[in-house]
């Protein structure tokens, strides 16, 4: 039985040293936070005017990732506003060669995106 345990116990370890470390899955990176995003957001919305109050941005950026840059959604979306890859390489973003993970490029993103009526996209 001791046998037993020990082997099962070795094994575990190399399973778990053979798993990626996850990213923290509901906080923002440590170098940024939520006022971060805030202080972006109010940026992206003078340099893309939209109609939206600067608060509603922040509100479906909640919404979406929780103010997680790393979130997936499904597998299939990505970052603070949940972009799918397709959308995010669109002619549209000039944004488009950032990365999807980069938080100020997704707050930009979606500013330009809004200031062009693609709220829904």
């Amino acid at each position: 039985m001791r046998a037993f345990v020990t082997r099962a116990l070795g094994l575990l370890i190399l399973a778990a040293a053979l798993v990626p470390a996850l990213p923290a899955a509901a906080a923002p990176a440590r170098s940024e936070s939520l006022s971060q995003y805030r202080q972006w957001i109010a940026e992206a919305r003078v340099m893309y005017p939209y109609k939206e109050p600067a608060s509603r941005m922040y509100k479906v950026m909640m919404c979406e990732s929780g103010g997680n840059r790393f979130a997936v959604g499904a597998g299939r979306w990505y970052g603070l506003f949940q972009y799918v890859p397709g959308t995010w390489r669109g002619a549209w973003n000039p944004y488009r060669a950032s990365s999807l993970n980069d938080s100020k490029a997704q707050i930009f993103a979606t500013a330009k995106a809004w200031s062009i009526g693609m709220q829904s996209a």
